[in-house]
């Protein structure tokens, strides 16, 4: 019971770290719309005002009324805290409001004199503090002012506030305990959800990791609370600013957190109830069996009645499923049911494999022995999964000898290694692709063999031993999948270690895979 409440809880973490991941992308996708319609917007507007020819006169011309021109500027876009116009080299000659303070100041080391400079366009700047007073963290947008016959006369630059751009983020709803914060092209934070003011960062260094994609799905810290967190990253094309949606990972799993206290909680209760109950019986049962005999016959009895109180709930679990699923249930519950079957179903195969498996670590499953035709095994399993492998769009052939190849083996075993073999090859092979279940009889020094051989994703190397160990999962780049739930191929195995012989593995990255089962002659 325990183990089916930590299967439990990992599924539960599971699923609910993906709804994140999608939440967080999608979140981080509109913000990253909504920045740039506004950042277009702001664009637009001071490239629109540097064409004007009352503007472009009073810059030419050095003449007074270009402060007035700059008043009416602000005016128009109460989001503009200042603006000002430099010559060609970025030396300021007038401001609005005015500040005697920077004037015949040069400006070309900022960002956005070299940006504009280097595009010849309308360029928005990174994030900055200004000289002017007050001194306060904005964004420029910088325009080339030209006059008719083409020459350069200097630059309007517009100061915007980072307050400004907080509310861009507002028409986002970021997800549960999450928040949405904007950077810009250096990765230095413009703007986030939940504070007017943007928090006063001392250096001079990106906050952006260099490991966070363009655009995606990461787990890792928030560059800031510094926790652990779910990330998703969008890119403001073309201005290259990001956008990152999080939520605090701790936020996203606490329900998964709660159900494992609670499963785990029941399990301790349960597996103590079951504990007592066996010691009493066992203490009533001492008072009339004084024999060794009696007393480990019981011994025995007990333990499958563990054994069998682990699998009856999931039966019984599974059992209800099913009636449930016989009543027609509505198409948006048809779904749920289908998925608590088959996770019901994997769980009791799992607990019945555990079982299995510590009882072959222990030496404690027989072989049941028998004359068994080989060449009918691969023939009846490539029968058995061709329908499966057609499904998706893969051919399964058996290669075998024309003759009968006749061993001792345990028949039933050996098909469960089959079948976990063909299994994992029809789950990891891709359609289009080709599975071959193939028998070579043994002679002289070399074992008999059999092998499973797929077209499908690989194994990089430095798995390929993991992978035969209790819960050794693999992660497969290509598809973001698991191989198996590490207790297949573990079986696979010991069951060829019972039978004298073993297991090997041929694998490259995206090249496929064969197993080969290696059994010796005298089998």
């Amino acid at each position: 019971m325990a183990t089916a409440a930590v299967l439990l809880t990992a599924y539960s973490r599971h699923v609910l770290e993906q709804q994140a991941a999608t939440a967080n992308l999608t979140v981080a996708h509109f913000a990253s719309l909504t920045a740039r319609e506004h950042i277009e917007d702001l664009t637009r507007f001071v490239d629109g005002f540097a064409r004007r020819p009352a503007l472009l006169h009073a810059v030419a011309n050095r003449d007074e009324s270009a402060l007035a021109q700059l008043a009416e500027f602000i005016g128009l876009n109460p989001r503009i805290q200042r603006a000002f116009i430099t010559d060609g080299e970025g030396v300021l000659w007038c401001d609005q409001p005015c500040d005697p303070a920077v004037h015949g100041k040069s400006f070309a080391f900022r960002d956005w004199y070299r940006g504009v400079t280097g595009t010849h366009a309308t360029y928005v700047s990174a994030v900055y503090r200004r000289m002017a007073a007050p001194p306060i963290d904005l964004v420029a947008v910088a325009t080339p002012l030209q006059s008719a016959t083409g020459d350069r006369l200097g630059f309007l630059v517009a100061q915007y506030p980072l307050s400004s751009l907080a509310g861009w983020l507002t028409q986002v709803t970021p997800a549960s305990a999450g928040r949405i914060a904007l950077f810009d092209h250096h990765g230095r934070l413009a703007a986030v959800t939940g504070s007017a003011e943007v928090p006063a960062d001392e250096t001079d260094e990106p906050l952006i990791p260099r490991t966070a994609p363009a655009t995606g799905s990461t787990v890792g810290s928030d560059p800031l609370s510094h926790e652990s967190s779910l990330l998703g990253w969008a890119t403001v094309e073309p201005f290259g600013w990001r956008v990152m949606a999080s939520q605090p990972t701790s936020a996203v799993l606490a329900p998964a957190d709660r159900l494992e206290r609670t499963l785990l909680g029941l399990a301790v209760l349960a597996f103590g109830a079951m504990l007592a109950v066996g010691w009493l019986w066992l203490r009533t049962i001492r008072r009339y069996h004084t024999d060794l005999g009696d007393i480990i016959a019981m011994r025995d009895l007990l333990t499958g009645m563990i054994t069998h109180d682990l699998r009856n709930p999931l039966t019984a679990i599974s059992g209800s499923i099913e009636l449930l699923r016989a009543r027609q249930p509505s198409p948006s519950q048809a779904p749920l049911l289908e998925n608590a079957h088959q996770s019901a179903q994997r769980l009791l195969e799992s607990v019945s494999q555990l079982v299995d498996i510590g009882r072959m670590e222990d030496k404690q499953l027989p072989l049941q022995l028998e004359s068994t035709d080989l060449v009918a095994l691969v023939r009846h399993k490539s029968s058995e999964y061709g329908a499966a492998a057609a499904l998706k769009g893969l051919m399964l052939t058996a290669s075998v000898p024309d003759r009968p190849v006749i061993a001792r083996v345990d028949a039933p075993m050996l098909g469960r290694v089959l079948e976990n073999l063909l299994t994992n090859a029809i789950k990891h092979t891709p359609p289009g692709g080709t599975i071959t279940l193939g028998l070579a009889p043994g002679s002289g020094n070399a074992p008999l063999r059999l092998w499973v051989q797929d077209t499908g994703e690989g194994i990089p190397e430095a798995f390929q031993q993991r992978i035969f160990q209790k819960y050794g999962l693999v992660q497969l780049h290509r598809t973001g999948n698991a191989r198996d739930t590490g207790l297949g191929l573990l079986f696979c195995r010991l069951a060829m270690e019972l039978h004298g012989g073993r297991i090997e593995l041929q694998s490259r990255s995206g090249q496929g895979s064969t197993f080969q089962l290696l059994l010796p002659l005298a089998t």
